[in-house]
């Protein structure tokens, strides 16, 4: 009941992107040769993969960084964007942000590179289950029925088998998923599975706890305009509170049959 009710809930917008890349590349010498070099960083929206909206809308969005080793920086030591679209020439700014460069060497443990075994494929499977796996929280407030909804964060990795991947998310929560390809890296079937201990049973779960995770994996669509289909029978997720779910097999070559994403 909780997960039909927050499906209809969200799928009454369509879903805004904010794409960006964090670039560690960018020159240390400065415009004064008396200052000490630096690491800079570049934070840039990409056009291509994102909605841009008005000031008014209800989807605005900014992302803001701390480079600084500071606890509290100034807020012109932050890297900051949005998803306000760019000044027509002639128009008064609107306080678009597209792009920021601050100096600053707090994210340099983050930026640094652990080892270099990302594959080509590797790549293509992060774009899509960026594009495919969303999760929601939904947490009990007190009174009668009464919740609310969010967006949960979440980052992915590749375990050191090729065709495994890990979700984890910011509640605690651990998916592991198995994909299949072909030899030209076309995706195919694939597994969705919460590692559990060893002995666990398998329950599902009611939906009705006081915070609970609903994951799912979902045919992307047209961001900013499409919705995804109801009720879409290919579509496979998970919810998450006091319970393990059982594991569940995956038909990529379906869900994304609809796309260009997988020729």
């Amino acid at each position: 009941m909780r997960a039909q009710y927050i499906d209809e809930e969200l799928k009454s917008y369509p879903e805004h992107l904010l794409a960006f890349r964090l670039d560690p590349e960018v020159r240390e010498f400065r415009v004064n040769p008396r200052t000490p070099p630096i690491r800079q960083l570049s934070l840039t929206r990409e056009t291509t993969a994102s909605n841009f909206v008005p000031a008014s809308h209800l989807f605005t969005n900014s992302l803001s960084m701390n480079p600084t080793q500071l606890t509290a920086p100034p807020a012109s030591s932050l890297l900051r964007i949005n998803n306000l679209p760019e000044s027509r020439p002639g128009e008064t700014h609107n306080g678009f942000l597209a792009t920021s460069v601050r100096p600053g060497r707090g994210l340099d443990e983050l930026l640094t590179s652990c080892h270099d075994k990302f594959t080509a494929q590797d790549r293509k499977v992060f774009a899509l289950l960026q594009r495919m796996v969303r999760a929601y929280r939904e947490s009990f407030t007190g009174g009668e029925d009464v919740y609310d909804y969010y967006s949960e964060s979440m980052v992915l990795f590749r375990d050191q088998d090729p065709h495994e991947y890990r979700i984890s998310f910011s509640s605690g929560w651990h998916i592991r998923l198995h994909i299949d390809w072909t030899p030209d890296g076309r995706l195919t079937t694939g597994q969705m599975e919460v590692p559990a201990p060893e002995g666990t049973e398998y329950r599902q779960c009611d939906g009705l706890g006081y915070s609970t995770l609903y994951v799912s994996l979902l045919v992307p669509v047209a961001a900013g305009h499409d919705f995804r289909p109801p009720n879409d029978p290919r579509a496979r997720g998970f919810c998450l509170d006091s319970y393990i779910p059982p594991p569940t097999d995956v038909d990529f070559a379906a869900l994304l049959s609809d796309t260009a994403w997988n020729d």
